[in-house]
């Protein structure tokens, strides 16, 4: 999975993520329907190393003009993941080729309907800051209610 540090760099794999290979085993669960729908933008033998190496990186280097600019200790962590989000929405809605945003939506929005985290247990931007390895580590999702947050997002872009 692409990843930015402070210093200044992103690391890049050569190979399918071990995230990409992680999140495709979950869709052995997935209804025929979200399946359907995710091949359409991902190609009927799903590949989410389109997602992570297509439409993450430039999260990640929302991350890194954040840093360059503010410096480690001058920016809060969650207001850092959400100008990343939106440096990845605003860029990758303004390729010509669509393709990029259709596979991050489809997969995203699928994640979301697929509530697979249970009982939402970060749910303050206080415990974002606190917690923030941990939510990093469990990959939980710390919005109490993500399709108001979606909906959100939509009425910027």
């Amino acid at each position: 999975m692409p990843q930015a540090y402070y210093d200044g760099n992103m690391v890049l794999g050569l190979e399918k993520s071990v995230m990409a290979h992680l999140q495709e085993e979950t869709l052995k669960n997935a209804s025929i329907t979200e399946l359907d729908t995710l091949k359409k933008y991902h190609g009927s033998e799903i590949n989410l190393d389109l997602f992570y190496r297509d439409a993450l990186p430039i999260h990640e280097l929302g991350d890194l003009y954040q840093s360059f600019h503010t410096g480690r200790k001058s920016q809060r962590k969650w207001l850092d993941e959400l100008f990343a989000n939106l440096c990845q929405v605003g860029v990758v809605k303004n390729f010509k080729d669509q393709s990029t945003f259709q596979r991050m939506d489809a997969y995203q929005g699928y994640v979301i309907r697929a509530d697979q985290w249970g009982e939402i247990i970060f749910t303050s931007l206080d415990q974002f800051e606190k917690d923030y390895f941990e939510i990093f580590k469990q990959g939980r999702n710390y919005i109490q209610k993500p399709k108001d947050y979606m909906r959100c997002m939509e009425t910027i872009f």
